[in-house]
């Protein structure tokens, strides 16, 4: 049953009111632990609006004396999230919720529906590659979230192809295609369903159950939909707002700006009956922004260095007048490539900085390190390859006359050359039995050697897993590289337990590598920030702090 609820579309004129209306409202709900919820973009917004409703409450009194000097933290009453926390929120709330699909475990069972519908006889007009399968569920999933099923999809896509295949070659691939994503898609439905697992259609589906009631009152969302937003709500997550049992409220807010771009007419369409709450201009006293009285409202530099170099100067001179830093802010459209610029250029200046963007962890040395191994496998254990995995600063090759460093790497280059080695491993081999740097070369080859024959994704996985922990460099804690050493192997260690869990199908190594390669590069990996430090945010994040200065 629906439950009435009360819906507000607060029309705020700027972002001084845009953070008021937000900071109030989730005031407003403190009384009510839980009950509700507050939906930002990202998580970089999570971690700003989150100091900003700490600084509000401070200012205002809310806080005892023992929280004014800790670090901001989620509050307890109005809990921060993304469009995806808020979907993990209410799996929580469930009563003994079925367990949750990860987005690894969802491509195994899609590629397992893959194989499933080929061996049917539905066959692809194209070579499924690793990179396509989550193409596939991204599609799967605009499909579901905006309302629309397996069923209308191949009804529509099938009544439109089919009178112009005869004479149309590009209609009748289309209808090929069509015919393959639907087995494919129905297959993969049918193994989400028998698993007993929830991914993000079916836990919407269960929280809108007859018998699905969740401690939920009050949700506040502060961003658009898609069309405005590309973090924003979908139709059905609006959808879900409107018919979610236990709601008494739904409040959008949004400035002005963004309903004239068209949001406006689309809300009521979503949430028809929506009643407006019009912040007057002026209603806080915030300015936005202001000039530093050099007259001057923006500068000119030949590049991002040197805009951030610049920055850095101007943000020194502040720090000798003794201002916080942490109320400082660089705020750029995307935070690609300042990221990488902004962490030498402020260690350099001697400023620290915080930032919760994270950097490509495909871009971390360990990743090219294990790209290595796999070169020495894909190439069958050629002198270059095995030289160039000899070389790197990520494995201890280590006998027991202790590690061989570069200079073995360049003396089994040379003995290798002169014996006119191709790859073969009993010639290795034979060289072994005269030569040190030669067996070194010998037993990392035997050691990848399972991975040259077909077999199953875990033994695979198992092989490289094994290979990495038996040439382990010193362990570090704090160093940067053991730590992105530990991302890309919890990485591996997932998508071996992925496998083993839904699908462990037998395959060659190569496809395997090209997945593992993928899946590094989907990931990131984020590096500690200093509290204290120069905020770096992007446009959209800089909207939910509140900041002293701003470049």
């Amino acid at each position: 049953m629906i439950t009435p609820r009360r819906t507000s579309l607060v029309r705020v004129p700027d972002l001084a009111a845009f953070r008021h209306a937000i900071t109030d409202r989730a005031a407003g709900s403190l009384g009510d632990a839980g009950s509700c919820i507050l939906i930002v973009p990202t998580e970089a917004a999570v971690a700003q609006l989150v100091r900003t409703i700490h600084e509000t409450r401070l200012e205002r009194g809310a806080t005892t004396a023992s929280d004014a000097g800790q670090a901001p933290r989620q509050p307890a009453a109005t809990p921060v999230v993304t469009r995806a926390g808020w979907y993990d929120r209410m799996h929580a709330l469930l009563s003994a919720p079925p367990p949750r699909l990860s987005d690894l475990e969802r491509e195994v069972m899609l590629s397992a529906s893959i194989r499933e519908a080929i061996a049917a006889g539905v066959r692809p007009p194209f070579k499924v590659r690793p990179g396509l399968v989550p193409e596939i569920l991204a599609f799967y999933d605009v499909l579901r979230r905006l309302n629309r099923g397996l069923d209308t999809f191949d009804r529509l896509m099938t009544d439109d192809l089919t009178p112009a295949v005869d004479a149309d070659r590009g209609a009748a691939r289309l209808l090929v295609q069509t015919t393959f994503l639907v087995a494919v898609l129905r297959a993969y439905e049918h193994r989400v369903a028998e698993s007993g697992a929830l991914d993000e259609h079916t836990l919407r589906q269960r929280l809108l159950g007859p018998d699905t009631t969740i401690p939920l009152r009050h949700v506040i969302v502060t961003i658009g939909d898609r069309l405005c937003d590309p973090p924003g709500l979908w139709p059905a997550d609006f959808d879900l707002l409107t018919r979610l049992a236990g709601i008494d409220a739904i409040d959008i807010i949004a400035t002005e700006q963004v309903l004239g771009a068209g949001f406006r007419q689309r809300v009521e369409d979503l949430l028809p009956g929506i009643e407006e709450v019009r912040i007057d201009e002026g209603a806080w006293s915030d300015p936005i922004l202001v000039s530093s009285g050099s007259g001057a409202m923006h500068h000119l530099h030949r590049d991002r260095e040197e805009e951030l170099v610049e920055s850095a100067r101007h943000i020194n001179a502040r720090g000798r007048r003794g201002a916080p830093l942490n109320s400082v802010a660089i705020v750029v459209r995307r935070p690609l490539p300042y990221v990488y610029l902004a962490r030498s250029v402020f260690e350099e200046a001697g400023l620290p900085l915080q930032t919760t963007e994270a950097m490509p962890l495909a871009a971390e040395p360990f990743a090219a390190a294990l790209n290595g191994v796999f070169d020495c496998v894909i190439s069958r254990f050629t002198r270059t390859a095995l030289v160039g995995l000899m070389r790197s600063p990520h494995f201890r090759f280590a006998d027991e006359e202790g590690p061989l460093g570069l200079v073995a790497a360049a003396s089994l280059s040379r003995e290798l050359a002169d014996a006119g080695y191709l790859g073969d491993l009993g010639h290795l081999a034979r060289l072994a039995s005269k030569s040190r740097p030669a067996r070194m070369a010998l037993r990392i080859a035997r050691e990848l050697e399972p991975l040259t024959m077909r077999d199953r994704v875990s033994v695979f996985l198992d092989c490289l897993l094994a290979f990495v922990a038996a040439f382990e460099p010193q362990p570090d804690a704090h160093d940067r590289a053991a730590r992105a050493r530990a991302a890309v192997l919890e990485e591996m260690t997932l998508l071996r337990d992925g496998y083993l869990r839904h699908d462990d199908p037998v395959t060659r190594f190569e496809e395997l590598a090209a997945a593992i390669k993928r899946r590094i590069e989907q990931q990131t990996f984020a590096l500690p920030a200093d509290p204290a430090g120069v905020h770096l945010v992007d446009a959209q994040t800089a909207a939910y702090g509140v900041f002293d200065e701003v470049y």
